[in-house]
């Protein structure tokens, strides 16, 4: 099912992690046009925690760079796993495929949803695919 597809009674979150503020609009727009109803952001794992435990709330889907000053991607998706975050985690970054693939095994590794890696820049269609394996459930909490 498509993000845009989704029933208008289940609007998806969605919470971007990235220090580049180009990154942080580019990405918040395509969301947008792909249906997310809520998109949030931060510059870093550090503010992205405390957006997260300020509102009480979980976005459906985490948006996630890996290389960020303060607190990187690593240890943000850390706190999410010790926080038993319920969303899916997209991770989204310039380095190299071996490091998205750590990146990928270690949040499998604390239990976190991954619904895929995507490298900068980041692809429209690659985005739409990779909400498209958000779960049913995710979207309706």
């Amino acid at each position: 099912m498509n993000a845009a597809s989704m029933p208008s009674h289940d609007p998806l979150t969605a919470l971007v992690v990235d220090d580049d503020p180009f990154m942080l609009e580019l990405v918040g727009d395509m969301l947008r046009e792909l249906g997310v109803a809520s998109v949030q952001t931060a510059r870093n794992g550090l503010e992205a925690t405390e957006k997260l435990d300020k509102s009480g709330g979980t976005p459906d889907v985490v948006l996630c760079d890996l290389n960020m000053p303060a607190s990187d991607g690593f240890l943000f998706m850390e706190g999410l796993a010790a926080r038993r975050f319920k969303g899916a985690v997209i991770v989204v970054s310039g380095m190299d495929s071996r490091t998205l693939q750590s990146a990928t095994l270690m949040a499998r590794f604390h239990r976190l949803l991954i619904l895929g890696t995507l490298p900068k820049p980041i692809d429209r269609k690659a985005l739409a695919s990779a909400l498209d394996r958000l779960p049913r459930h995710v979207g309706s909490a």
